[in-house]
């Protein structure tokens, strides 16, 4: 026969807590609070008032996945995936396109934005190199960084995002942008000379110019 442990003797002490209501059960019995709390909240140790429960501090507690953080607020708690990721209606973390999410708003205008897992990179146009933010890039000078290589024959000037070539007096530049090709002063028919006038390519030796016209050896600066 069950012993009902919640019927009370006369002038004995209930096996309940005062803010507790006791409910027998085959063999044994509960003590359920008094105080009905709404969703999210527990009744307080005294059982006078409500507070809430951190869902967070229980795995069992949340729905949140293994790559996700639990956020604990007052009623509830919400899950949060890591950066570069956003959550889709059923609850995964799945990758931000931050590139077509944000528009041009995350690489500079001079700069291709490329999606990867969870972040993205800015790859500079031709013309630019990476700043030190890895996200704007600034003006490459040509000029310097390819030196050793000659991009020009003769002079180079740095532009914004590019470079342009130039050619000493004497020198036109050529439909390749890049060399020079000796200009013929005798065929344009402009009364250089009195006598005969033959064209030459000028030579440079130390800052020194060797032009050869009428037979004769002219060096000037």
């Amino acid at each position: 026969m069950d012993l009902d442990e919640c019927r009370q003797p006369p002038g004995g002490r209930s096996v309940c807590q005062i803010h507790q209501q006791c409910v027998n059960k085959e063999g044994s019995y509960i003590c359920l609070s008094k105080t009905i709390c709404p969703a999210g909240y527990e009744p307080d140790p005294a059982g006078t008032r409500c507070t809430d429960v951190d869902e967070c501090r229980d795995s069992r507690l949340n729905t949140c996945k293994f790559n996700q953080q639990c956020f604990n607020r007052a009623g509830g708690y919400y899950c949060q995936c890591p950066s570069g990721y956003s959550i889709t209606p059923g609850g995964d973390c799945e990758d931000l396109n931050e590139c077509t999410r944000y528009g041009g708003q995350v690489c500079a205008t001079n700069s291709d934005c490329y999606n990867t897992q969870g972040s993205f990179r800015c790859i500079c146009k031709t013309g630019f190199e990476q700043g030190s933010d890895n996200r704007t890039c600034i003006d490459l000078d040509e000029c310097v960084s390819s030196a050793k290589h000659r991009l020009c024959e003769q002079g180079c000037i740095n532009t914004y995002g590019s470079y342009r070539c130039t050619c000493e007096f004497g020198f036109t530049l050529s439909q390749d942008g890049r060399t020079c090709q000796d200009v013929d002063e005798c065929s344009q028919g402009r009364n250089l000379c009195i006598g005969n006038c033959v064209n030459v390519t000028l030579n440079f030796y130390n800052n020194y110019k060797l032009a050869f016209s009428n037979n004769f050896i002219e060096i000037y600066h």
